[in-house]
């Protein structure tokens, strides 16, 4: 949700900012009336369009720019009005009708319509790529009128309130682009926007700049601007955290977090549970070519479930979370969100930690270390069980959890090399088919439907960790799509949970808890979702960005409480070039379109 842009007016004036603290950045503010909330982030975004949303950064600010259909409720995540104020299924469960809002327009001042909505669901089901798995069963779209959208498929279905996870954009700027191709090459800012902001301005590698809309339908936020500064390492967000340089700090390591305990105008919150990390092996079959043409490289014994079995037991989860995690999160057994109570899945345990166990099966199955150098090979000698893990040096947990992996799997005869990537690499990697596994996760939906539908194996090389296949699980994703109750589908995905268990395409490895703060001197009134314990941003929505505002007496603004800067800078003009001194900004979590997921 966002907003419209301001305009200069006056003399321009040049400021050089020469300190140290701010030699690679200098806030920017064009009035002292404006009101800047600023958030600390250690991501950047990947890309403005959303047919290339990778990460936490592009979908916060995505749901921030755009609505969605149906949303997902501040307090339950479950299915709840958005541009569509209503909705009703025919009787056979195969047509539902939406009555969209009137009144609600684009931030170029064009009416939001029926047509927008179609338009985006057309170009995404005739395109492909990873958000059609939202339009089962061959959609059609019809719009009777201005205000009313009819979805019918084939087969009775619940994907129109699941939600479907589309966000609607304005026809009259996105029809011109025939193909997925054109439409992620978008640069799309600044953007036109339905949401509670605008994307005005993003400097890669600093920062993005949100402006808020003030006629939003669901109201208008109380700051001018949201602004994103991305910093090199957490430490220094922090630091900047401390020092009133930013407002909020997101996904705060947990030892830097502790270290807020009783600083002086800072509040805590630990939101628990939205995002699970995993070890994701490698499951190319040897024909299966990477994006370049090349041949995978994962290792075969990887093919079998008996290793990655044993893989799993080696592996001391409860461990990982007290130390990596300082425990600030939970074990985790399935990818199926905590926060979503009713989807849990029923009867899966934790697998215990257990070396003797991995040793013994590994034994057993004939992998065996048969010239005495501490690795096994594969069954009848052959390839000895070396392997390349993958570890994120942008996601602080990443790197040591790989670390302790590779200490337990060298007890049962596993020789792991530990390669440290950035996101992008590790997306390079993925694309080639050039690893045996990583250390990564995901912030799933709050409706199991999206995260189970990677393991399918139409999500190979889409958004798929490693192209799992099985097609019986193929075939329980599609029964659970057509269930005509929940309790049914609610059967059928504890199956499906329980094939994920036994099959372990992935180790499941822990449910990290957010850790965030901000300055309690300056701002008030965030919302958690979902209560009491939920993210107070990174949500499912923009619910925070329309009820945060300034404590009363505050600055209420990040760029005013700086020490030693000026509480606005303005835009040079000198000789006819214009010199804009900018902000550095934030980013965090989540996977794509074309990247993956």
């Amino acid at each position: 949700m966002f907003r419209k842009a301001r305009t200069l007016t006056g003399l321009a004036i040049c400021l050089v900012v020469a300190t140290s603290a701010f030699s690679s950045f200098a806030l920017a503010q064009e009035s002292d009336e404006e009101v800047v909330f600023t958030v600390g982030v250690t991501s950047d975004m990947k890309s403005a369009s959303p047919y290339k949303a990778c990460c936490s950064a592009e979908y916060e600010m995505l749901f921030m720019v755009y609505d969605m259909l149906v949303q997902f409720d501040k307090e339950t995540l479950e299915a709840a009005p958005g541009l569509a104020e209503s909705w009703e299924k025919s009787e056979d469960g195969k047509t539902w009708t939406f009555h969209i809002r009137k009144g609600v327009n684009w931030s170029d001042g064009k009416p939001l319509t029926a047509h927008d909505v179609k338009a985006s669901f057309d170009f995404t089901v005739e395109n492909g790529g990873a958000f059609s798995t939202y339009f089962p069963f061959d959609p059609k779209f019809e719009t009777p009128d201005d205000y009313t959208l009819v979805w019918k498929s084939d087969k009775p279905t619940t994907a129109p309130v699941s939600p479907a996870w589309v966000y609607i954009l304005p026809a009259h700027i996105w029809d011109k682009f025939k193909t997925l191709k054109e439409a992620k090459e978008f640069r799309n800012v600044p953007t036109v926007s339905s949401g509670a902001f605008t994307l005005e301005e993003w400097k890669e590698g600093e920062f993005w700049r949100m402006q808020a809309n003030e006629d939003y339908w669901q109201g208008a936020p109380h700051m001018d601007e949201v602004v994103f500064r991305v910093f090199d390492n957490n430490e220094a967000m922090v630091q900047a955290l401390r020092k009133g340089e930013i407002d909020f700090a997101d996904n705060i390591p947990a030892a830097l977090y502790n270290s807020l305990e009783g600083a002086p105008d800072i509040a805590r919150h630990k939101a628990v549970g939205g995002y699970f990390y995993n070890l994701a092996f490698g499951l190319w079959k040897p024909n299966q070519k990477g994006s370049g043409g090349e041949d995978p490289t994962n290792h075969p014994s990887l093919q079998d479930p008996i290793v990655r079995q044993s893989i799993d037991f080696a592996i001391d989860k409860q461990t990982l979370v007290d130390k990596v995690l300082l425990g600030n999160g939970t074990t985790a057994n399935s990818p199926i969100l905590p926060a979503s109570e009713y989807w849990q899945p029923t009867d899966i345990p934790i697998r215990p930690f257990d070396i003797t166990q991995a040793n013994q099966m590994l034994e057993d199955a004939g992998y065996e270390d048969t010239d005495g150098d501490g690795i096994r090979e594969m069954p009848g000698g052959g390839d000895p069980l070396k392997y390349e893990f993958l570890v994120l040096t942008d996601y602080p947990v990443s790197v040591p959890s790989g670390k302790l992996i590779k200490g337990w799997l060298k007890q049962i005869g596993m020789d792991v090399d530990l390669v440290p990537v950035d996101t992008g690499k590790a997306y390079d990697a993925w694309y080639a088919h050039d690893y045996d596994a990583y250390v990564w996760g995901w912030g799933p939906d709050p409706d199991p439907d999206f995260i189970l539908s990677i393991f399918t194996s139409g999500s190979c090389d889409v958004w798929s960790d490693g192209c799992y296949s099985n097609k019986e699980y193929d075939k329980l994703y599609e029964q659970q799509r057509v269930a005509t109750s929940p309790e049914e589908r609610k059967a059928i995905t504890d199956q499906m949970a329980q094939m994920l268990y036994e099959e372990v395409p992935e180790v499941f490895l822990y449910w990290e808890d957010d850790l965030q703060a901000y300055r309690s001197d300056r701002w008030t009134g965030f919302v958690a979702q979902p209560p009491p314990d939920g993210y107070l941003i990174y949500q499912y929505g923009a619910y925070s960005y329309l009820s945060i505002r300034p404590v009363a007496g505050s600055e209420g603004s990040a760029a005013e409480a700086q020490a030693g800067i000026p509480p606005m800078v303005w835009v040079a003009v000198a000789g006819g070039v214009v010199v804009l001194i900018g902000i550095v900004m934030a980013v965090r979590r989540r996977t794509s379109e074309e990247d993956k997921a």
